[in-house]
């Protein structure tokens, strides 16, 4: 794209445009109602503020840069709230473009590889928008509650890491989500470290040991510990309560883990975002802890127990 082409297209766009691009690009598929959420909030009503996210998306969508899903939620019927939306070709090379310009003028001559857009398939949006539903929820509480605020909230690929396994070989670990949040008690504030995993029901039990075995594995490397001072929790989410009974059950019996009581948390979406919005006055925190050289909880609160939202982990999720 050349550089009147940005200039024109850039003057066509509100703070509020570039802000939906970034968000598109950062969570590759958001519906209505997340943007909604994310950057429509400030309208007098709710109907207000719909009508504003429509008015607008259909006006990128105008300009190429961004794309419908043809699959809707809910159906036809619902309108433009069931629309998943996400950038098209035009608005990848704009923003890539606007990157490479940064990126010049800040000195760094690194190269951005191009993202291809293409339909893509049922699982992978269902959970894609689960995952980013709790991440709107957690920039939600992060703007509507004083005493918490995310400072860094990262989903995949961005946030895949790779690391030595025990044999010298190289292993990624690939969350979901991974989050980084400001909290504050009567104490003062603290930092809360989490690895989110949305679990759909879509993967089998044998799976998810085998993830919780990288988890215990990119521990043992010290490597997070080294930097922040402390391991992450790790919290499965899940909707269904049979699910998250299963999953409770299965990372206990996980072979080869230490002490997984400590490090693994199981709840729901709703019940984690819940207990973030809580204040400490309702004891929803506590005083345990993440030791930073084993990453292993040492609060009585710990364990991997159905709908334990956080486990009460000061420094171990937020």
């Amino acid at each position: 794209m050349t550089g009147p082409k940005l200039l024109e297209l850039a003057e066509q766009l509100s703070e509020r445009d570039q802000r939906v691009l970034g968000s598109l690009e950062e969570f590759r598929l958001l519906d209505t109602r997340q943007l909604q959420r994310l950057h429509f909030a400030d309208h007098a009503t709710p109907l207000a503020a719909a009508r504003a996210t429509a008015r607008a998306m259909q006006r990128l969508e105008g300009l190429g840069l961004v794309a419908a899903l043809e699959r809707r939620i809910g159906g036809v019927r619902r309108g433009s709230a069931s629309y998943i939306w996400q950038l098209a070709a035009t608005g990848e090379r704009y923003l890539r473009t606007l990157h490479r310009h940064a990126d010049q003028q800040s000195g760094q001559w690194g190269s951005r590889r191009r993202r291809r857009y293409m339909e893509p398939g049922v699982t992978f949006v269902n959970h894609t928008l689960a995952v980013n539903d709790v991440a709107v929820g957690l920039l939600e509480a992060s703007r509507d509650v004083a005493s918490f605020a995310v400072e860094e909230l990262v989903p995949e690929p961005r946030n895949w890491r790779s690391f030595l396994g025990p044999g010298g070989e190289t292993r990624w670990l690939k969350p979901d989500l991974t989050a980084v949040a400001i909290m504050a008690d009567e104490e003062g504030e603290y930092e809360e470290h989490a690895f989110l995993e949305i679990d759909l029901g879509t993967e089998h039990l044998p799976r998810i040991q085998a993830k919780c075995r990288v988890y215990a594995d990119y521990a043992a490397t010290g490597a997070y510990q080294a930097e922040h001072g402390l391991f992450p929790a790790v919290v499965w989410l899940s909707p269904s309560p049979a699910r998250r009974a299963a999953l409770s059950a299965a990372v206990a019996t996980t072979p080869g883990l230490d002490r997984p009581a400590e490090v693994f948390r199981v709840t729901s979406p709703e019940e984690y975002l819940a207990s973030i919005r809580q204040t400490p006055s309702t004891g929803a925190r506590t005083d345990a802890g993440v030791d930073a050289s084993t990453g292993a909880g040492t609060g009585a609160d710990a364990g991997a127990t159905v709908d334990n939202p956080t486990g009460g982990q000061k420094g171990g999720t937020p």
